[in-house]
Parts: C-alpha cells; sequence; structure tokens
C-alpha cells in the first residue's frame, strides 16, 4: 500500500505532479544565499552547486527532509540518486538550455533511463523546486502528455503542462516522458534545485563519479538514508516516521499543473518524434531480451574542481 497514493497516480497517468510546498520559505533563503557566492563565481549561460558543494555547505540534511525521503522512498523503494544539484540559468535567453538543436525546440526523453518495459511501476523521477520565481517567460519547465509507445502522433493531440511558480514551488515528474525547459526570456535568472532518483537494483554510472564518491566518504555511520541516496551499497536504509496528517496533506493538495495548452507540431516533428520514441522502445527491449551491454559512462556535466590550498 503506498502512502501517497495521488502523486503515484498522476505521475503513472499524467507524468507530472505538484505537490504542496515542501520547504518553507526561510528554508528556501537559506539555501539560495548559501549558494549565492558559489554561483556568482561562475561563468557561462548554465552555473552549478554540486552534490559536495551542498554538503560541504551542511545543506544535504536540509534538503533530504523527512518528508522528502517518504515521499522518495514511497515512490522508488531503495531509491538511489541519479542527479543532485542546483542549478542557474542566464536571463534573456532565446533557446532552451538544454537540446536547443535537436529539431524538437527542445523537447525530449530523458534516454539515460535504463527503464524495463516489463514492469509497470516508477522507475526514474525527478524533484524540482524553482528557488527563483519563474513565469512562463522564464524558462519554466513543461512536460507532454504524450505517452511512450510505437505509436506515432498523426495529429496534435498533446496536452502539454507549464509548471509556473513562485520561489518554492516543487513538483515531480517521470524521466522518460516528453519535456523540455523553456526558453528563460525573462530579465531574471532561473535557478532550480534538481533531484533525479531511480532503484539502487539498476545500473547508475553517477554514483561511480567523484562528486558522489566523495559525499559517501564524507557522511557519518548515522547518515543512513543519504548513504544509501549516494550509492552506499552496504546500507539499506529505512525513512523515518512521517505523522499521518502531513501524509493526509500531501495528498490532498498534490495535482496537476494548472497552465495548460494544446501541442503544435509539424508532420515532420511528429515523424521525428515517433523515430526518437521507437529507438528508444527498442534499445531498452534489445538491453533486456538480447543482452545487450548498457553500461557505458559518459563524461560528467558536472566534472569534479579539486581544491586548491
Amino acid at each position: 500500500m503506498k502512502s501517497f497514493e495521488r502523486l503515484h497516480r498522476l505521475l503513472n497517468d499524467n507524468a507530472i505532479a505538484v505537490a504542496p510546498d515542501i520547504y518553507s520559505h526561510e528554508t528556501i533563503a537559506q539555501i539560495n544565499s548559501l549558494v549565492d557566492p558559489i554561483i556568482a563565481a561562475q561563468q557561462g549561460n548554465r552555473r552549478y552547486v554540486s552534490a559536495l558543494e551542498l554538503q560541504q555547505l551542511g545543506l544535504l540534511e536540509t534538503i533530504f527532509s523527512p518528508t522528502l525521503q517518504n515521499i522518495l522512498t514511497d515512490l522508488i523503494p531503495e531509491p538511489e540518486l541519479y542527479h543532485c544539484h542546483i542549478y542557474e540559468i542566464s536571463a534573456n535567453q532565446s533557446l532552451p538550455h538544454i537540446k536547443s538543436n535537436n529539431q524538437l525546440h527542445g523537447w525530449h526523453r530523458d534516454t539515460d533511463c535504463k527503464h524495463d518495459f516489463s514492469k509497470q511501476n516508477l522507475q526514474h523521477v525527478s524533484f524540482f523546486v524553482y528557488l527563483t520565481n519563474v513565469e512562463n517567460n522564464g524558462g519554466c519547465f513543461e512536460i507532454s502528455d504524450k505517452k511512450l509507445t510505437f505509436t506515432p502522433a498523426i495529429n496534435n493531440s498533446d496536452t502539454c503542462y507549464q509548471l509556473v511558480g513562485n520561489s518554492g514551488f516543487n513538483f515531480f515528474f517521470d524521466r522518460k516522458s516528453l519535456h523540455r525547459a523553456s526558453p528563460n526570456r525573462s530579465e531574471t535568472p532561473r535557478r532550480v534545485l534538481k533531484i533525479s532518483i531511480q532503484s539502487r537494483h539498476l545500473f547508475n554510472h553517477k554514483k561511480r563519479e567523484t562528486i558522489f564518491k566523495l559525499v559517501r566518504e564524507n557522511l557519518s555511520e548515522e547518515q543512513l538514508m543519504l548513504k544509501q541516496l549516494f550509492g552506499d551499497c552496504t546500507v539499506t536504509a529505512v525513512a523515518p516516521e512521517l505523522a499521518a496528517e502531513s501524509i493526509q496533506h500531501i495528498n490532498e493538495h498534490t495535482q496537476l499543473p494548472h497552465h495548460r495548452y494544446q501541442a503544435s507540431f509539424t508532420l515532420n516533428e511528429n515523424i521525428t518524434r515517433w523515430y526518437r520514441d521507437a529507438r528508444f522502445i527498442m534499445r531498452r527491449l534489445a538491453v533486456k531480451y538480447l543482452k545487450l551491454n548498457d553500461k557505458k559512462v559518459p563524461t560528467p556535466k558536472i566534472p569534479f574542481k579539486e581544491q586548491k590550498g
């Protein structure tokens, strides 16, 4: 029996669920004030605060609150992190910051998900928290309800949701869904906390990266849940007890996004979407039934920078 039934249902049916705010305004302000210097010291249109830096700032236990621990373990038993970082996108952008040149205006599925189509459970989930106010022109996250199937999209039947909200607004989504980061055309940088989980029983190259290794080494023996999340295979953590009132509150107030519109894709774009979906499905089936090697380790997107002195 799942505690967060509505969250499960929305993610399974619609791939997206907006949850009531998990962090207080004070907590969001604390996170922002601590990461401000790290972000300000970086150049470029995309700036990161890694999991190791979050740990050094003393923020990991703040981020992985008892509430979030319970939700993550309810969504995916024995969860393990795939992403854990904060990133900021510059203002006044005309293109999405992810896959802007992919012939679909940035729309994509996360094909690094090691999905098993023989199972119906959730397998790859991301949790986003806006750390700045995000309007519909401010780089808001967008997601389509188009299922991942061999069936091509013949007409523009997608319902797309725009995730618009103030600082502290948070939501969960299925990573294999069709989604994108819309261009941040506003005058304000867009800052997000990003956490992604999958089962510890799936291949996860991220836990082999230097940043996650160093986080594990710095964790105490009492931090069992964090040790498991960061890939310590020697522990099996149990999330702390959560009051029934908290569970009921989350169930009652988890909902679909308010902002939605009908998608508009050309025939060529629909063919491209169908081809990429079919290729993704065929690869996952080949991995399962033909034992295709699926354990490539790509170059880290957030490289470890050794501190001097």
